[in-house]
């Protein structure tokens, strides 16, 4: 089995389950040492999973080629949304600084970057030749006028690419 954590001030987040059978996602309560929410929707293992910058919403990547938002707060009744259009494992998945985006990263050697409102395709970058295990945003640098967002991926091609995923640019290896 595997297992993947995330947590903000109040909860931690496990993802994980049984490689080629099932994966899970649970929302614990750090203060009742509780599980608050439970998502079983993956026919693989979890592979990553991270909290929006409100943890009002999760987003969790699997092996079986899928990654889902899911709505936390008691208030918000909308749907999950499901992130398709991979042709291998995710393996990492990121929410934007400014919570707008979620970027993906799989075993297909390509990222995508989606809207986070709608779940929507914004764009997708095949640059790599191998895997791809990681992906992650510069945090936000509000005090620097007109930064541009950008990304970084990791790939078994021994590369690390910098992206602005917006404009959908490589701009360094």
């Amino acid at each position: 089995s595997s297992i993947t954590f995330a947590s903000n001030k109040s909860s931690r987040l496990v993802a994980g389950g049984t490689p080629g059978e099932s994966g899970a996602a649970y929302v614990l309560s750090l203060r009742d040492k509780a599980i608050q929410q439970r998502f079983t929707n993956f026919s693989d293992i979890a592979t990553s999973a991270t909290f929006n910058n409100d943890a009002t919403c999760i987003a969790v990547a699997s092996a079986d080629s899928s990654a889902i938002l899911f709505p936390l707060t008691p208030t918000n009744t909308s749907a999950p949304i499901a992130l398709t259009g991979h042709s291998g494992p995710v393996l990492s998945i990121a929410w934007s600084p400014q919570d707008d985006m979620i970027l993906t990263a799989s075993a297909d050697r390509s990222l995508k970057v989606w809207s986070a409102a709608d779940g929507k395709l914004l764009r997708s970058f095949s640059h790599h030749t191998e895997p791809v295990h990681v992906v992650v945003f510069r945090p936000n640098l509000s005090s620097v006028e007109n930064m541009p967002v950008e990304c970084a991926s990791a790939s078994d091609d021994a590369t690390v690419r910098i992206w602005q995923p917006k404009i959908g640019r490589m701009v360094r290896i």
